[in-house]
């Protein structure tokens, strides 16, 4: 008997077994990669961003806010006909994980976001989505809302449900992309706002159309509504939608291009490490005091070896 604790004997061999079987259980788990997407966005600190990871979409679950304000502006799931998929965007081989579905026209889907300061965009703003629309119309009427601020004084990104064009609007400023997107796949779509420069829309990483209305935009105390009209329940979107995301300030076009470059590339290095897990595991089951006793005995046992070898030499 090598070492006993609480008066239970443990043996070298029962060491030997659970240090391997710690490793074995470290070795098969399942590893977490980091996905260069998500850490292009966060790199650039936006406000809001919701990712649909969540693990759940059903009626009244948390949508997390994945941004730099964390739970204060968490979203609500709020309908029956919401669905997480896989975002198949490249094959699936792209790090952007599960995506929401919103494909049930007959069903009010929504994602349900309260007022909070950090949504009240004035001088600058970014408003970034990835988008999978279908061939056929997809909104209960002309307007395919992304996302919706009460568009009236704030900001909207949507989806031109009888052309297929995304388009911004705030107040009665509306810009229009000039390409239909649907049936296309899944979309990257990208408004920034400067009141210095205007506005500018980019698809897929590359700038498409802009105009020079600076205007200001207002702020509000009104919910910010993903997939439909704030102030009804009209105008939805009905498609695939993943990645929204918005910011306070514009991003510039090599920071939209990186994040859509970013898309495409596949995460190469787990977090946690299989060491990390290892050290975790054998902090969790008490090895690494009995490792330490065990040496401290095992010295103990050899120097009483040694001086029982001299006595018996006497």
């Amino acid at each position: 008997m090598l070492y006993r604790r609480g008066g239970r004997g443990i043996r070298l061999r029962d060491v030997v077994i659970l240090l391997v079987s710690v490793v074995a259980v470290s070795l098969s788990a399942p590893q977490v990669f980091a996905s260069p997407y998500s850490s292009a966005v966060l790199a650039d600190s936006p406000v809001a961003y919701y990712r649909f990871e969540d693990g759940a979409s059903t009626n009244g679950s948390t949508a997390v806010n994945s941004g730099s304000t964390g739970s204060a502006i968490n979203g609500v799931y709020n309908g029956t006909g919401m669905t997480l998929v896989a975002n198949t965007f490249n094959g699936g081989a792209n790090g952007l994980g599960n995506a929401i579905d919103l494909a049930n026209l007959s069903s009010v889907n929504y994602v349900r976001v309260p007022d909070h300061n950090d949504l009240d965009l004035t001088t600058s703003a970014t408003l970034e989505a990835w988008i999978n629309a279908p061939s056929a119309s997809t909104a209960a009427n002309t307007w395919a809302r992304i996302l919706d601020k009460a568009r009236s004084t704030s900001y909207m990104l949507f989806l031109d449900a009888t052309t297929g064009r995304p388009a911004e609007q705030n107040a009665s400023h509306t810009l229009v992309d000039d390409q239909d997107v649907r049936g296309g796949g899944w979309t990257h779509v990208v408004a920034t706002f400067d009141s210095n420069v205007g506005w500018k829309m980019y698809v897929n990483g590359v700038l498409s159309v802009s105009d020079t209305n600076k205007t200001v935009l207002q702020t509000n105390s009104n919910v910010l509504d993903l997939f439909k009209d704030p102030l009804s329940t009209i105008d939805r979107y009905t498609g695939q939608a993943d990645e929204i995301a918005i910011y306070s300030t514009a991003l510039s076009a090599e920071q939209v291009l990186t994040h859509y470059t970013a898309a495409s590339q596949i995460a190469t290095v787990p977090e946690p490490s299989t060491a990390v897990l290892m050290a975790a595991s054998a902090a969790s089951l008490g090895i690494a005091p009995f490792v330490r006793r065990l040496r401290v005995r095992s010295v103990r046992v050899r120097r009483r070896a040694t001086a029982t070898t001299r006595r018996s030499a006497l």
